[in-house]
């Protein structure tokens, strides 16, 4: 590890595959949503009525004077989010590890679940580190996207298509972050093990 050793007095909260992270989480988000939780599934929300409507607008206009740009901005945007955008969120997180010093990086994926993840093999990361690593590709795509929009306007339908699919995508990661939550993150860590595929959560005595 490339951080303090284990102390065996810490306490193991949950010890998870990396293919069950995801339901998980997610399943402990039942019994609490934090408010960070909460904006990201009114900003979900938000997204896809903006979505829906540029959509119907669209194909309102398809329809009635035989206008293909809009569609074809809207089925590059889904084919985009999911082919390369896959791995470009899954590139952020590595950068945001290697950042905070984390070493080892692998990737993985269970593409039946559509889980895909990036994690450090040994790397113990606190809770202010492990929540810059999640927040980094739901952060660094929306800036991106925002700026490209004042710069090409005329690509708003391929960006909100883009936007709206990658917040869905980043479900998980606001899930890690909801879970996070319930500790004091000055006393939460984090790390991953290659080799058993899991993912270790702890919290210091």
């Amino acid at each position: 590890m490339n951080s303090q050793a284990l102390n065996r007095d810490d306490i193991l909260l949950d010890q998870v595959k990396h293919d069950t992270i995801k339901s998980f989480l997610m399943d402990k988000i039942k019994n609490k949503k934090h408010k960070l939780y909460k904006h990201y599934l009114i900003y979900s929300i938000v997204f896809s009525v903006g979505f829906i409507f540029t959509g119907v607008t669209i194909f309102t206009s398809f329809i009635s004077n035989g206008e293909v740009n809009g569609l074809l901005l809207i089925v590059m945007g889904i084919v985009f989010s999911f082919t390369l955008l896959i791995p470009l969120h899954e590139m952020i997180h590595a950068t945001a590890y290697k950042i905070c010093g984390a070493k080892n990086i692998y990737f993985g994926g269970n593409y039946k679940k559509f889980i895909f993840y990036a994690a450090s093999d040994r790397s113990i990361l606190d809770g202010k580190k492990y929540l810059f690593v999640a927040l980094a590709p739901f952060i660094l795509v929306n800036f991106i996207c925002i700026v490209l929009f004042f710069i090409y306007p005329s690509i708003f339908p391929f960006l909100i298509t883009v936007i709206t699919l990658h917040a869905f995508f980043c479900s998980g990661d606001f899930a890690i972050i909801n879970y996070m939550s319930s500790y004091d993150l000055e006393k939460f860590y984090t790390y991953d093990s290659k080799k058993n595929k899991e993912t270790f959560f702890y919290l210091k005595n």
